[in-house]
């Protein structure tokens, strides 16, 4: 069973460079999980200028509790999640 949810990052050159179909690892006090980048939303100029990832994983969903980190790698783009929004 997946889990699937959305993340906010900041707008930034470095975090512009994670995109569909990438792997990201995402850490915090629930511990780490991996997932892949379904859909990346770019800020439009309406609401907060943040990027938002739509993740899917196969990771349990109590490990989004306090998530804090990004990570993609290859290259390395390490980030602060702003917010989670669990999807299911």
């Amino acid at each position: 069973m997946s889990i699937e949810f959305i993340v906010a990052i900041a707008d930034n050159t470095a975090n512009r460079t994670i995109v569909e179909g990438n792997d990201v690892r995402l850490s915090g006090g629930g511990g780490t999980l991996n997932g892949k980048v379904l859909i990346r939303i770019l800020p439009s100029g309406v609401g907060a200028a943040n990027i938002r990832l739509h993740i899917r994983s196969p990771g349990p969903w109590w490990a989004l509790d306090d998530v804090r980190d990004l990570q993609r790698f290859s290259p390395l783009v390490e980030t602060a999640v702003l917010a989670v929004e669990r999807l299911s």
